[in-house]
């Protein structure tokens, strides 16, 4: 059973010159185990802070694009 889906996020931080996240999707199913790996300042915070909503309602910003959870 699906639990979240994303699809076609576009965040950029409200100070930010390019986009946190470009164009990203991804769907979680139950029972899925997740690891977000990359280079320090390439979206993992800033990805799993959508699916609580903490972005872009804490930071601001401008989204585009649909998060389910």
């Amino acid at each position: 059973m699906e639990i979240a889906t994303i699809q076609n996020i576009t965040y950029t931080y409200p100070q930010g010159n390019k986009p946190a996240l470009d164009k990203v999707n991804t769907k979680v199913f139950e029972g899925d185990f997740i690891l977000l790996i990359g280079e320090s300042g390439s979206g993992k915070s800033t990805l799993a802070r959508t699916f609580n909503g903490i972005v872009p309602d804490f930071y601001g910003g401008t989204i585009q694009g649909k998060v389910e959870c």
